[in-house]
């Protein structure tokens, strides 16, 4: 993919999968044999397809109100970074509720398949 196509990519991928929580559109952009990591504190998580499934899912179930704020999308044929701020009510376990706020960047590479 060149930049544009790379770009529109990673654009797709958020409105489509990430900001409706939406797995069942996770196919049409993740290969099955996906390696992506998640950085913590004191360790490297790596993540495979059917954790990103299980984490949309879960999100959808436990999130409500949720905004994404993009600062950034960077595009080069087939990569792509994206930064963003991620906040939104976690969804009430009792009459008083609970509110959770996520910061991320993401990114990853493309291709075309």
């Amino acid at each position: 993919m060149d930049r544009e196509e790379t770009l529109e990519f990673a654009r797709s991928l958020m409105k489509e999968v990430w900001e409706p929580f939406d797995s069942s559109a996770v196919a049409r952009f993740y290969h099955q044999d996906v390696v992506g990591h998640h950085r913590r504190p004191d360790e490297m998580q790596e993540l495979g397809y059917a954790d990103v499934v299980n984490r949309i899912d879960w999100d959808k179930q436990t999130n409500t109100n949720g905004v994404f704020d993009y600062r950034d999308i960077i595009a080069e044929e087939g990569r792509y970074a994206i930064q963003y701020s991620y906040r939104a009510d976690f969804a009430p376990q009792d009459e008083d509720g609970m509110q959770d706020q996520h910061t991320a960047a993401a990114g990853g590479r493309s291709t075309w398949r």
